[in-house]
């Protein structure tokens, strides 16, 4: 019920790659630079550092919202 808030399928060179740093997610998500640093640091987040760059994986943060969300009606 979320596929479009992560726009995987569409491939553009940036929509194909398998990670998001911390200013795409907060493109993709529209929430502040404060937001998606507290997300990073909740258990479970996809997230990993490489060096001092935060990435999040694209699928596993998908999977992340689809369970952390419920339905609205």
């Amino acid at each position: 019920f979320l596929k479009y808030i992560i726009k995987s399928q569409q491939c553009s060179r940036e929509k194909c790659q398998m990670t998001l740093t911390v200013p795409q997610l907060m493109k993709e998500l529209n929430i502040s630079k404060n937001v998606a640093y507290d997300l990073t640091r909740e258990p479970n987040f996809p997230c990993f550092r490489l060096g001092r760059k935060i990435l999040i994986n694209r699928e596993l943060l998908q999977e992340w919202l689809n369970r952390r969300c419920a339905p609205v009606f």
